[in-house]
């Protein structure tokens, strides 16, 4: 079974403001049997998550075979049992998670709903149902004998049409008050889950980051990490470097100091930073410790402003957008139509010694795509080939440099409902080569319109594969550039033990 030994940095309050920990929770060693331990999670989308991608399952791997986690997320669940005209609402309530969470036999919930009580709709009568309605919602877990811990919803950092502090503050107070009220153990995630924008892109969901700092919080609390205590590692480096050990991920501060919190195994490193070249390292991560890494110059974007050209395009998010050198923010970034395959390539207007290519995914990213080049736009050469895509920031450096004129991310398989997005696609040069081009008022004879071919490319079906791990939550970001804060997520490639 793989392990997912590599977890984001949690960042753990010392005052989570009520301290109703793990007492009394079964364990797999106290159990004294080869039957699993039960564990429930109960929740909204933010518990559901995306396929493979969310804390009950990262929960599952860290505590291993002696227990079976279950997840019983819904997206849109709220504890509201009433409509506003005094109807009943039988969306959570008659729904299939529901009702299975009930009939699972579990020995730990985990309960975990209020974000969508903090929308406008719902908001505007959260004194009316929420303690009554919440109090309903749960007894039949305790009436079966489940030992049952309420979290505060994780902190919000941004909700269309409402206010964040109605997550933030009242309904994190209401659950505070509840686990009381209840004498039942609490577990404060929306404290834990604080100061790690990057962690949560569209303001609310996690990324694969964000989900194992909440699947950590509740293995340390809930659980008392029963498979060995997390240890801390410092990180040192330029300040706002993106730093990522394993499928960790924080922004460096103005000091160029990161902490993360996981298990000890063995990690890759990655600090990636505008203008400097990535640097990776491999870490046997066994106890507290800190690391300083110095960043060299290098990787010189040689597309800004460049021609580009895309098969699709909508809501005005044009081809350009992805090489007007902004690497977030909603009004600078392409958009496809919502289809497989779709692409887009960059005119770099003459034949360039290029190194590798560095993206800026939106939240609609591309789990299967290529990296792609070529000389007249028509007859493409694949780089880079990608089956288990994972969103945010990533950069694929190539075997060896390449000359080419063109270059053309092919997206096959959309990790998404919706299209695929990029804030930015950089193609890199290494520091001090040429960087060969055009005059700006000069209109190359051979520039192409629209690329003829629907196929992936002309290269044999055995490029190698690059295997990522991670994703980000599947829905359009609209509201991330609005965090102040750089929504994004480095892919890794992760040791196995």
């Amino acid at each position: 079974m793989r392990f997912f030994k590599r977890m984001l940095g949690l960042t753990l309050s010392a005052a989570l403001g009520v301290t109703c920990l793990a007492a009394g929770a079964p364990t797999a060693a106290a159990a004294g049997t080869e039957e699993k331990i039960k564990v429930a999670c109960v929740g909204d989308s933010i518990t559901a998550g995306s396929g493979d991608v969310n804390w009950p399952s990262y929960l599952q791997e860290m505590l291993g075979d002696g227990y079976e986690v279950k997840n019983f997320g819904l997206g849109g669940a709220a504890v509201r049992l009433l409509k506003n005209d005094g109807t009943r609402d039988p969306f959570w309530q008659d729904s299939t998670q529901y009702r299975e969470s009930k009939e699972y036999g579990a020995d730990i919930v985990i309960f975990m709903m209020g974000t969508n009580d903090g929308g406008a709709n719902n908001y505007q009568h959260i004194d009316e149902y929420y303690k009554n309605d919440f109090k309903t919602l749960v007894q039949p877990y305790l009436d079966a004998g489940s030992k049952l811990y309420i979290a505060t919803s994780p902190h919000a950092y941004s909700m269309l049409m409402s206010d964040v502090r109605n997550v933030n503050e009242r309904i994190r107070q209401m659950q505070i008050e509840l686990a009381e009220e209840l004498d039942v153990p609490l577990v404060d995630m929306n404290t834990m889950t604080a100061d790690m924008p990057e962690c949560f892109p569209d303001g609310l969901h996690g990324n694969s980051g964000g989900y194992m700092v909440i699947a950590a919080g509740f293995y340390e609390q809930v659980f008392n990490s029963p498979n060995g205590a997390l240890v801390e590692t410092t990180i040192q480096t330029a300040p706002g470097a993106r730093v990522a050990m394993g499928r960790n991920l924080r922004i460096a501060d103005e000091n160029g100091e990161v902490k993360f919190k996981s298990m000890p195994g063995t990690y890759e490193v990655e600090v990636l930073l505008d203008g400097y070249k990535r640097l990776t390292d491999t870490v046997e991560h066994t106890q507290s410790t800190t690391l300083q890494y110095t960043l060299e110059a290098g990787d010189l974007v040689v597309s800004a402003g460049k021609p580009a050209t895309a098969s699709s395009t909508q809501s005005g998010h044009t081809p350009d957008k992805a090489f007007d050198g902004q690497t977030d923010g909603d009004a600078s970034r392409w958009e496809s139509e919502a289809k497989d395959p779709s692409w887009l390539y960059v005119d770099l207007e003459a034949p360039t010694a290029i190194t590798g290519v560095r993206l800026y995914w939106e939240a609609a990213y591309a789990s299967a795509y290529e990296i792609q080049v070529s000389d007249d736009a028509e007859t493409w050469t694949t780089m880079v080939k990608v089956t288990d895509g994972a969103g945010g920031l990533v950069q694929h450096d190539f075997e060896q440099e390449i000359t080419a004129r063109y270059v053309r991310i092919y997206g096959t398989r959309r990790a998404t409902i919706f299209a695929y997005s990029i804030y930015e696609m950089q193609v890199l040069a290494a520091a001090g080569g040429e960087t060969p081009g055009t005059d700006p008022g000069e209109t190359p004879d051979d520039k192409p319109g629209e690329t003829p071919d629907d196929n992936p490319s002309e290269t044999p079906n055995d490029e190698p594969e690059v295997p990522q791990t991670g994703a980000a939550f599947p829905m359009m970001a609209a509201g991330c550039a609005a965090l102040g804060a750089v929504c994004t997520v480095v892919t890794m490639r992760r040791k196995e033990n």
